[in-house]
């Protein structure tokens, strides 16, 4: 009874009226009971489980105890007067049951992990005073604390982040398929035991990624001792190789004030650190992350959302966002420019293309892609996702800015004989008053035809046809968000014509 009676409620056996107890009381109600009967003489057990339960718990934790231990208590069992059981027996029993409750808590959304002996008394304890509290907020609000702890943040000359994915982000290996590489053999198994990770199997369950299935995952590492989850976390680390590009742009950033890096990973924190750190960027570039049921909080796309509004909301940062499949599309949904990671066909995600399309035309994403290598086919289309080059100088200098600069376009360079005939009236002498204004005019619908259009993006939208049917048109993306400001009293005329090439823009005048 370590854990009191406070905060927790205690019965014996699955008993449905528990559950309606505990939320009176505002408690956490722990069972305990058994999943199945085996006699020896039969060739599979006989489960004792029913819905009503399954419905019931939200969390199960196995007692992983030794056969041959089990099998010593019963014959020391005074109480009661036990037949004879054989260890294999038994270990058959063990292993039964875990494999059944695994596949019956991952079809109803309930947490499962396993504690053996040796780490039953604490672990146990620190697992239930989580699972009373720990929901998808309070995973949330330490998430946030997390970022809101990072040096950068804290010190008030900020003002872009960057926030980058991982995996088949800054490498173009999965870290996740490394560390279970490297996990088995020290929980006795040896490499190839199983046919797809045990982490693969959670988010290819009916948990899919959710924030319960990143939380199984959670438990998953919990096999490993702390001093061995460290030991892999820094073998998967160095057995990686970042992307070389990548890490330049991390270093240039690092040499800033106003501008931040920070990997955002639904992976394992500790192996992006030990990452950091061989590249020289340790203290540089903060990682956000879990792995272990100590770091507080998990990962899910939904977090790299928040994260990202946040970032935008409360510290009034610009923020860029970089990612490579569909876990990181909320985050670069939500972000002020998003940069689609584009590696290896044999590689990267199958399943992009599709979402990705999806969020252009149905969430209003504006995004651009860098192929890494340069060589790589590029995703969906280059006119609709243009291709950005990461040490390409004007894409850095872009990225770095401290927002003192003006963007300057020459329309002479690019038209030279167009402006010519544009210019002409607005210098000649003749031309004055009503005429006058109206060139400036001309001006201005030239210039945001022209420049605008590229610079801003468009996107399609229903037009009437004049056959009585709707067809496809463009407008500038998110045009009525758009503001055109006439700078008073000269640039009045020209903004006019800004304002009639695209009507749907709001317009304003400033002193």
């Amino acid at each position: 009874m370590a854990l009191g009676e406070d905060h927790f409620m205690y019965f014996e056996g699955s008993e449905e009226f528990g559950k309606l107890v505990c939320e009176a009381y505002d408690k956490a109600g722990i069972v305990t009971g058994q999943l199945m009967f085996w006699n020896e003489e039969k060739e599979s057990g006989s489960a004792v489980y029913t819905q009503s339960d399954l419905d019931t718990y939200a969390h199960i934790i196995y007692l992983d105890v030794p056969p041959e231990e089990i099998v010593k208590c019963r014959l020391d069992d005074p109480g009661r007067d036990r037949s004879h059981v054989l260890i294999p027996h038994v270990r058959r029993w063990v292993e039964a049951e875990k494999q059944m409750l695994r596949g019956l808590c991952y079809s109803n959304n309930i947490l499962f992990c396993s504690v053996s002996p040796s780490m039953m008394a604490k672990d146990v304890e620190n697992f239930l005073h989580d699972f009373s509290k720990h929901d998808e907020r309070h995973n949330l609000s330490n998430a946030l604390h997390a970022l809101d702890s990072i040096p950068a943040i804290q010190s008030g000359t900020l003002q872009r982040m960057i926030v980058l994915d991982a995996d088949r982000t800054l490498t173009s290996q999965d870290t996740g398929a490394l560390f279970w590489k490297i996990f088995p053999p020290l929980l006795g198994y040896a490499d190839g035991d199983w046919s797809k990770t045990p982490a693969r199997a959670v988010f290819e369950s009916p948990l899919g990624y959710t924030y319960n299935a990143f939380r199984q995952v959670t438990l998953l590492h919990e096999k490993l001792r702390d001093n061995q989850y460290d030991f892999v976390c820094r073998e998967v680390a160095r057995s990686i190789t970042m992307d070389e590009e990548f890490v330049t742009l991390l270093h240039r950033i690092a040499d800033q004030n106003h501008v931040a890096a920070v990997v955002v990973t639904c992976g394992l924190a500790l192996i992006w650190k030990y990452a950091l750190e061989m590249e020289g960027l340790q203290g540089k570039v903060s990682v956000i992350g879990g792995g272990r049921h100590s770091d507080g909080f998990v990962v899910t796309p939904e977090v790299k959302e928040a994260l990202v509004d946040h970032l935008k909301k409360q510290h009034c940062l610009e923020v860029w966002a970089f990612g490579d499949g569909p876990l990181d599309l909320k985050m670069l949904c939500k972000a002020d420019k998003a940069l689609v990671v584009v590696g290896d066909e044999a590689t990267r995600s199958r399943s992009m293309d599709k979402a990705l399309k999806q969020a252009i035309e149905n969430d209003g994403l504006k995004a651009e892609q860098c192929l890494r290598p340069a060589s790589v086919s590029p995703r969906l289309t280059k006119e609709i996702l243009p291709e950005v080059k990461l040490l390409d100088p004007t894409f850095v200098d872009s990225l770095l800015s401290d927002g003192t600069k003006l963007n300057v376009i020459s329309a002479e360079k690019l038209n030279p004989d167009a402006v010519k005939i544009l210019m002409t009236p607005l210098r000649d002498a003749n031309v004055q008053g009503p005429r006058l204004r109206e060139a400036h005019s001309e001006a201005g619908w030239y210039l945001a035809k022209t420049f605008l259009p590229t610079l801003i993006g468009a996107e399609e939208i229903d037009t009437p046809h004049p056959q009585g049917h709707n067809t496809t048109g463009y407008q500038l993306w998110k045009e009525d968000k758009i503001l055109i400001v006439a700078l008073m009293r000269g640039g009045e005329p020209m903004a006019f014509g800004v304002s009639n090439a695209f009507q749907r823009a709001m317009f304003v005048h400033a002193k």
